[in-house]
C-alpha cells in the first residue's frame, strides 16, 4: 500500500515549498458554473489573507518537510501473514496520524481553491490564504472549509507527491520513472461525452445544434435520466475547467502550462520535477514535445 498509489498525479502539490507563497489569487477565476461577483469577493478575501501568511509563518525556513511517513514501514519484517497485517496496521497509522494527515490538509486547501465551486451559495466554504494560516497553526476553521477540501480531493483524486512518496523526496527525486501519457487535450470534448450516454446529442449535425440539445437536458423533470445526464455533463465540465485553471494559472507548470495545453507536455514536465540528478525518465510523446509553441 505504500508503494502502490492511486490518484490525478497531475493535480495536487509536488512541491510543498509552494506553501510559502499561499494560495495565488489566479486560482479564482470564474467558470462557467461559477458566480462573478462570488469570485470577485473571494479573490479579494484571498488577497487580504496572504499578508497573514508572510514572515516567519510561512517563510522559506518554515516551509513543511514532508515527513517520512512510509520509510519506517519498510523496515518492519513481512514474513508471515500475522507480519503483514501489522505493517498494514503501521502504515495506516502513519497515514492517518496527526504529521501525514496535517500536512495532506494543507495541501488540499491549496488545490481546492482551484476546484471548489464559487457561487453565493458555496463560497464561504472556498478555501483561502486565512483558511491555509488557521489550517497550518492548528486554529479553528471556518464551517465546511476543510469537508469540502477533504471532498473535493477525494472526488478529483488530488495527488501531492512529496506526502505520496516522501522517502523518495528526501533522497532527491525518482532513479526511474516510466509512463504512457495520453494525447489529449484537458478541454472536455462534447462528442466524446455524449457518445455513450447519448448517441442524439453526440451525432449532432453541428456544434449549435449539440448544444441547443444539451440545453434541452435542463428542462428534463428533476430525478429523470436526463436530468441527471445533464448533472454528469456540468460536474464533467466544471472538473475540466478547473483542471485547465489548474495547469495554466498554478506554478506548478512554468514550461507547459500555457494555450491549448495537451496532457503529455505536462506530463513531461512532472517528469522533469520528479527525476533525481542521477535518475532517467522514459515517456512516450509525439515529436511536438520539442517543436510545437507550447513546448519547444
Amino acid at each position: 500500500d505504500a508503494h502502490i498509489q492511486c490518484g490525478n498525479s497531475l493535480v495536487g502539490i509536488l512541491d510543498p515549498a509552494v506553501l510559502a507563497d499561499g494560495i495565488p489569487d489566479e486560482a479564482y477565476v470564474a467558470l462557467t458554473s461559477d458566480d462573478k461577483d462570488a469570485v470577485k469577493q473571494l479573490k479579494k478575501r484571498n488577497s487580504l489573507g496572504r499578508s497573514v501568511l508572510q514572515g516567519e509563518l510561512f517563510g522559506a525556513a518554515a516551509t513543511p518537510e514532508p515527513q517520512l511517513c512510509s520509510a519506517d514501514v519498510d523496515t518492519l519484517p513481512e514474513d508471515t501473514v500475522d507480519q503483514v497485517e501489522a505493517k498494514r496496521q503501521a502504515w495506516e497509522r502513519l497515514r492517518e496520524g496527526y504529521a501525514c494527515a496535517h500536512q495532506r490538509l494543507l495541501a488540499d486547501l491549496y488545490t481546492a481553491a482551484f476546484f471548489a465551486e464559487k457561487t453565493k451559495a458555496t463560497w464561504e466554504q472556498v478555501p483561502t490564504n486565512e483558511d491555509l494560516r488557521r489550517a497550518r497553526e492548528g486554529l479553528t476553521m471556518r464551517p465546511d472549509v476543510a469537508s469540502t477540501a477533504r471532498d473535493l480531493a477525494e472526488r478529483h483524486g488530488f495527488f501531492h507527491w512529496h506526502l505520496a512518496f516522501p522517502e523518495v523526496f528526501a533522497q532527491g527525486g525518482f532513479d526511474v520513472l516510466l509512463g504512457n501519457p495520453p494525447w489529449e487535450r484537458v478541454k472536455l470534448q462534447e462528442q466524446e461525452f455524449f457518445a455513450a450516454r447519448n448517441p442524439e446529442i453526440a451525432t449532432a449535425p453541428n456544434a449549435a445544434a449539440r448544444r441547443k440539445l444539451i440545453a434541452a437536458l435542463a428542462k428534463s423533470p428533476e430525478g429523470s435520466p436526463e436530468h441527471q445526464l445533464r448533472a454528469a455533463y456540468e460536474h464533467a465540465m466544471h472538473a475540466s475547467e478547473a483542471t485547465s485553471l489548474f495547469l495554466l494559472k498554478g506554478p506548478r507548470y512554468p514550461l507547459t502550462g500555457r494555450g491549448d495545453v495537451n496532457l503529455y507536455a505536462v506530463f513531461a514536465e512532472t517528469f522533469l520535477c520528479l527525476a533525481g540528478l542521477q535518475g532517467r525518465a522514459g515517456l512516450i510523446v509525439p515529436t511536438g514535445i520539442a517543436t510545437d509553441d507550447g513546448t519547444k
